[in-house]
């Protein structure tokens, strides 16, 4: 009854995590014109199949914030399509979190459901998922996850387990718990 798309923007990412699937740090993106094309074509099927509407997922690939101009363009373009044809969109994202405030807003006023990898105590984090250039994520994540906890329709945080954090997974739901409140979902 629904046409769920998974768009991956990018293998790119903010991030230069221990267990990457993607190429952090390299270029490699989705043509704006295949975008396009492909969202098209969502709306298109979803129309010519009389479906009650379409999930869009940001959720495989890297870091969709990372080209900010193509994540914000695709948005616009689902946005204005949704308009066009009548047709209802839930957005999801999976993210990492590492980005400010101007981000999280246009995030938190487009998205509906957001899945955050955040594996853990500043410790656990900072040593699974450093910054590309080394440096902490930990405090910019948290801030991710506290603004989204109170601006989304529904927030989950994933947490990433490694040989590293296995035996510490009481005290990482524990940390959770104690940092977020419980106004999320753990996964």
């Amino acid at each position: 009854k629904f046409f769920h798309l998974a768009l991956g923007l990018t293998k790119d990412c903010t991030l230069g995590c221990l267990y990457c699937h993607a190429n952090a740090g390299k270029r490699e993106e989705m043509s704006i014109e295949l975008l396009y094309k492909t969202i098209h074509y969502a709306f298109e099927t979803a129309q010519k199949d009389n479906l009650k509407g379409i999930n869009i997922s940001f959720a495989v690939g890297g870091e969709p914030t990372t080209n900010w101009e193509l994540f914000t363009s695709c948005i616009r373009r689902i946005k204005e399509s949704e308009t066009l044809y009548g047709i209802p969109v839930h957005l999801s994202m999976t993210t990492n979190g590492y980005y400010g405030l101007n981000k999280r807003i246009f995030i938190a006023g487009h998205v509906q459901s957001v899945l955050l990898s955040l594996d853990g105590p500043p410790e656990i984090q900072n040593y699974h998922r450093p910054s590309l250039s080394g440096k902490e994520s930990y405090p910019v994540v948290r801030d991710s996850a506290l603004f989204f906890i109170k601006n989304v329709r529904s927030f989950v945080i994933r947490a990433t387990i490694s040989n590293h954090s296995v035996k510490k997974m009481p005290e990482i739901v524990e940390f959770f718990s104690k940092e977020f409140g419980n106004q999320y979902h753990l996964v």
